[in-house]
């Protein structure tokens, strides 16, 4: 099995094999914006002294090239796959490439259409049958992930074993322990935590750097706290419950690697869960 690159297209369509030569789509050599992601860093100079400092680094967008060709066993059948391939691309429509190695791993990264289809009608761009040209994708979060959620449940009553962290178990009180959680990724992940009923207070805390999230406040329903920078949200139900942050909370991300943490649901009974789940993170698409 070669590997495939796949386009989802943003709006819901149906995704596209960009390199499944049967269907009119080849990617050609060349392509680049599988490693590492370009980086900027932030210096500051000090009068009399050589050079600067590195005060942050931090990775900015990438841009994605494939060559590409596209045929079709008639013109009107070429006609017809490019159209689908614009379509597929509509930049008001961010879409996600996956690309799928032969051993079944899987990396998706969120891609908005940069350029390449203005449809050039040269002698060494295109024919009757063929049409090649090189499209162009702009990722503006260089991170590939894996689509496969990771998922940690624990559970009132009997143990809820999940992988790769031992069963826990939530007490007529509370589950108060420490438990460690690993991300395989490249880069820090952010977790959704979410906590169901009945409960008084959540807690989840970082133990390795100190960050601190506590929720207080009777659980009426499932809370949600979503961490990820751009779309943090704090919901019991769907009402909203910022508010119900005690003291200083960091709505923290896992780094890569093992975490020691430390979760309590006060007040857990029957139907009490703690569940956190994450998509890992990586600076390259391998």
């Amino acid at each position: 099995m070669a590997r495939e690159l796949r386009l989802y297209p943003g709006d819901g369509s149906p995704s596209i094999v960009l390199n499944d030569a049967a269907a009119g789509y080849k990617t050609l050599k060349g392509s680049t914006g599988w490693g590492a992601a370009p980086v900027e860093h932030v210096t500051e100079s000090t009068p009399l002294l050589d050079g600067e400092q590195v005060q942050a680094t931090y990775e900015t967008g990438r841009i994605i090239v494939l060559p590409m060709l596209v045929t079709g066993r008639t013109p009107e059948e070429l006609g017809e796959r490019l159209s689908v391939l614009v379509d597929s691309t509509d930049p008001a429509w961010p879409g996600q490439l996956q690309v799928t190695q032969p051993d079944g791993r899987r990396r998706r990264i969120t891609a908005y259409y940069l350029d390449g289809l203005e449809g050039a009608e040269e002698a060494e761009t295109a024919g009757k049958k063929w049409h090649k040209f090189v499209l162009r994708l702009y990722c503006p979060d260089p991170a590939f992930f894996d689509p496969t959620p990771h998922r940690f449940v624990f559970g009132y009553g009997t143990a809820a074993p999940f992988f790769p962290i031992l069963p826990v178990t939530l007490s007529p009180d509370s589950v108060l322990g420490a438990v460690t959680i690993t991300n395989p990724g490249d880069l820090p992940a952010w977790p959704v935590w979410t906590a169901t009923a009945p409960g008084t207070a959540a807690t989840f805390d970082n133990a390795r750097t100190g960050e601190q999230l506590h929720v207080t406040g009777t659980l009426t329903d499932t809370l949600t706290i979503v961490t990820r920078p751009g779309a943090q949200q704090v919901l019991m139900g769907t009402a909203d419950w910022w508010s119900h942050l005690d003291d200083t909370p960091t709505l923290w991300a896992l780094p890569k690697g093992a975490t020691p943490v430390t979760l309590t649901l006060t007040g857990a009974g029957p139907g009490s869960s703690i569940t956190a789940e994450f998509l890992a993170r990586y600076r390259k698409a391998w």
